[in-house]
Formats: structure tokens, C-alpha cells, sequence
């Protein structure tokens, strides 16, 4: 499914992660993508997503939005 990632600064980019992943697959597949700094929080309609959490027990679906909060390298959104 595809998700939308916004960080901090409203910037906005798209990863691909399979339904029956949990958070903390999540987690690492935005830090492979964006060469993401340390730890990082992921929310969810006002809810901070711990790693055990199933993306489908949270009720994260194709194309809804996460927000990222983290540290994100200079020049990659």
C-alpha cells in the first residue's frame, strides 16, 4: 500500500509498505529511504504509533496519511 509521509516542515512524499507490516517496518523502510537521523515518531489521526503496532489494527489503510517526526538529512524532501 502506498502511504503519504509529511515531516515537520509539511513537506509530503510517498512510501510503499506491504498491509501486514507493523510500525516498526515502517520505521525503517522511511529511515532506508530518507537517510532518516536517529529515532523517530510516526502519528497517526493524533496517535503516536508504537513499533509493535500492526499498520491494520491501527486502521492505516492504502493512501492515508502519517506524520513524521524525526530528522530528516539536508536536501532529501
Amino acid at each position: 500500500m502506498k502511504l503519504l509521509i509529511i515531516d515537520s516542515k509539511n513537506k509530503c512524499e510517498s512510501i510503499y509498505i506491504m498491509e501486514s507490516d507493523n510500525v516498526a517496518k515502517l520505521k525503517e523502510e522511511i529511515k532506508l529511504k530518507y537517510n532518516v537521523i536517529g529515532d523517530i515518531e510516526l502519528v497517526f489521526n493524533g496517535n503516536i504509533l508504537m513499533d509493535n503496532d500492526s499498520l491494520i489494527e491501527k486502521g492505516i489503510r492504502d493512501g492515508n496519511t502519517i506524520n513524521f517526526l524525526g530528522q530528516f538529512n539536508a536536501g532529501i524532501l
